[in-house]
C-alpha cells in the first residue's frame, strides 16, 4: 500500500499546534530577542569608552574624527608634569597622530605653559610636533618664548625639553630683556635655573633708562 505524502493543509494544522514547531521557535525567540538588544544597548554604551581609551590624556576636546590619520584633535589640551613633578600644559588648535606606532603628535597653532619658581613661562608657535614617550617639544619654524621675568625671545626651530625645562635653538635668535635687546646664531635657555648662553655673532643692546 503506497504511503501518501502528507498534505500542506495537514502540515499548516501541525504548525499552529499548541506545543508545535510554531510554538517553540516564539517561545525561544522571546527569550533571544530580549538578550539580543540588551547586548546591542550594551555595546552602543561601552564602545565610545573603548574609543577614548588611548585619548585618555587629552581632557579637553572639542572634536574628534578619524580618516587616514589615527588620531585628530580640535582644541586639544595635554596636561603632564616633568622630572620633578612641576606642571606643564600644551594648548593646540589641532592635534594629528598619523599612525598609532607614532608616538608624536602634530600640533597647530600650539602654545606651552610652562611652571617655574620664578613665574609662568609661554612658548608658542604655529606648528610643531610634541612626542608623548620624551616630552620633547619640536617646533619647525617660527617660536617666542615669554618669561615672567621679563624676557622675550623670538626663534627659529626650536627645541623644548619639557622634563629638563631646556630650550636649543640652533637658527638665529633675537629678543628683549629688562635691560635691552640682544640677538645671537644659537640659543640655549635652562629655564629652571635661569641661565641663557648665545653661540655666534652676538649682539648685545643695553638701554641706559633700564637702570633709572
Amino acid at each position: 500500500m503506497p504511503v501518501m505524502a502528507p498534505s500542506n493543509a495537514f502540515i499548516q494544522r501541525r504548525w499552529a499546534l499548541a506545543g508545535g514547531s510554531h510554538d517553540r521557535i516564539i517561545h525561544i525567540l522571546r527569550i533571544i530577542l530580549p538578550v539580543a538588544i540588551i547586548i546591542v544597548v550594551a555595546m552602543m554604551a561601552i564602545t565610545p569608552l573603548i574609543g577614548r581609551r588611548d585619548l585618555s590624556f587629552m581632557l579637553s576636546r572639542d572634536h574628534i574624527s578619524t580618516s587616514k590619520e589615527r588620531m585628530n584633535l580640535k582644541k586639544a589640551i595635554y596636561r603632564g608634569h616633568d622630572d620633578h613633578g612641576r606642571v606643564f600644559e600644551l594648548k593646540a588648535e589641532s592635534a594629528t597622530q598619523p599612525d598609532s606606532s607614532d608616538p608624536q603628535l602634530w600640533l597647530t597653532d600650539l602654545v606651552a605653559e610652562i611652571t617655574l619658581d620664578s613665574g609662568p613661562a609661554t612658548v608658542t608657535a604655529p606648528h610643531g610636533r610634541y612626542n608623548m614617550d620624551n616630552n620633547i617639544l619640536t617646533i619647525d619654524g617660527a617660536a617666542q618664548l615669554v618669561m615672567a621675568n621679563g624676557y622675550h625671545v623670538n626663534g627659529q626651530d626650536v627645541v623644548l625639553d619639557l622634563d629638563k625645562r631646556l630650550i636649543t635653538s640652533q637658527r638665529p635668535v633675537s629678543g628683549q630683556s629688562p635691560n635691552g635687546h640682544f640677538q645671537g646664531q644659537s640659543l640655549n635657555v635652562d629655564l629652571i635655573n635661569g641661565k641663557a648662553v648665545m653661540d655666534g655673532r652676538t649682539h648685545t643692546h643695553f638701554d641706559r633708562r633700564s637702570g633709572d
